[in-house]
């Protein structure tokens, strides 16, 4: 296992930064992670009470941050590994992984968890969704495995069923993946026959 720092990038403080990481490098740490500093709404009055200005209108990062990161990079990086994290990757990281538990927390049998916090499944669309079920239900399909969805007029099925049944099925089959969410947002979609 690897140990190390992780800090704020904070503007101006570049000469902190850089004894931090000198003292890293002194008591034999591996490396020193520098996080884009961000405005929060915790944060927002302290920031903008020292004169922080947000870097723009779409971006939760604080002018200068980036560009002290650099310069500790380039003067610190020989003493100590000195990665950087943008505001951006981070709050991909961070979404991916509360969708990740999201997911694990609402998932049902039939669903699969993908390595991004999807859920994938199998959905049945017709205008017989009755005459689907007794299809899924003759050919030994679990009631665990499937489910009829009323307000968005589909039947869900287990992917790993469906797959394997869609050739056989006289009605539209798809493998969905949508967000572990109450609106259930679909976010790519599969012909299964």
């Amino acid at each position: 296992m690897q140990v190390g720092f992780e800090v704020p990038a904070v503007p101006g403080e570049l000469e902190g930064l850089l004894s931090i990481c000198r003292h890293a490098a002194d008591i034999g740490l591996d490396f020193v992670n520098l996080n884009e500093l961000e405005v929060s709404e915790t944060n927002c009055q302290a920031l903008l009470g020292r004169g922080f200005h947000m870097r723009s209108d779409v971006s939760s990062a604080m002018q200068g941050s980036l560009e002290t990161s650099w310069q500790v990079m380039e003067e610190a990086g020989d003493v100590v590994p000195v990665h950087f994290c943008s505001s951006s990757f981070k709050d991909q990281v961070q979404l991916r992984e509360r969708l990740k538990r999201r997911a694990k927390r609402t998932a049902r049998p039939m669903d699969l968890i993908t390595s991004e916090g999807m859920v994938l499944l199998g959905i049945i669309e017709t205008d017989d969704l009755e005459g689907a079920q007794r299809s899924l239900q003759e050919q030994d399909v679990p009631p665990e495995l499937f489910r009829l969805d009323e307000k968005r007029k589909r039947l869900e099925v287990a992917s790993w069923v469906l797959e394997d049944l869609a050739p056989v099925l006289p009605y539209r089959c798809y493998l969905v993946e949508e967000y572990p969410t109450a609106d259930r947002l679909e976010v790519e979609r599969q012909p299964l026959n």
